[in-house]
């Protein structure tokens, strides 16, 4: 019997003949046990998003698409933690002055000022102390 005639009997078309699943444990594999192990990665590392957390399933041997991954992920309402900002560099458009106190010592008053602020809290709101 020919490929065309056998799938034409059994009502399927040619094209799912020819068809592999590319993991087939997935099919053994339950919703359940795959979003319980993507809890059991996510505290481990929680900056890393649903695709890094797809190559660890993948990695493990679970062969799940990233998008289920990210369903799963939204539906537990698990989101990545971004890691913030270095405020403590200093960006390079700001302007350095430096230390006049160490180059050029005052020689009479009124050479060099010093302006500080301080915020005051109050029940009438916030006052500033110059």
């Amino acid at each position: 019997m020919s490929l065309r005639k056998a799938c034409s009997v059994l009502g399927v078309s040619r094209s799912q003949m020819y068809y592999q699943r590319i993991c087939p444990s997935e099919k053994d594999m339950s919703d359940a046990t795959l979003m319980n192990k993507i809890q059991d990665i996510y505290p481990m590392h929680p900056f890393q998003g649903y695709k890094r957390i797809t190559h660890d399933l993948n990695d493990c041997g679970y062969g799940v698409p990233h998008k289920r991954v990210y369903r799963w992920m939204q539906l537990m309402k698990l989101q990545t933690m971004d890691p913030r900002k270095n405020l403590i560099k200093r960006r390079l458009a700001d302007s350095v002055y430096p230390h006049f106190l160490k180059q050029y010592l005052p020689q009479k008053v009124h050479d060099f000022w010093c302006v500080d602020i301080t915020y005051i809290k109050t029940i009438r709101g916030r006052y500033r102390l110059v």
